[in-house]
């Protein structure tokens, strides 16, 4: 059965988030774009964090 991180159950539909560090922000008169890297590494490669580059209108930013 697909799991999350912590073992928790996955099912088509969920909404899962992934955990990303802003790394760069790029912005002109119509868009802002940030490229984010994931903490965490996708296995077997443990010391390759992704990289990804979104619009801000796709992203939440995390409150403490």
């Amino acid at each position: 059965m697909s799991h999350d991180r912590n073992g928790e159950l996955i099912s088509v539909g969920d909404q899962v988030y992934i955990p990303c560090k802003v790394k760069s922000i790029t912005m002109d008169e119509n868009y802002c774009n940030l490229t984010v890297e994931t903490f965490y590494s996708m296995p077997p490669y443990e010391d390759q964090k992704s990289t990804y580059t979104l619009n801000t209108k796709q992203v939440l930013k995390k409150v403490s």
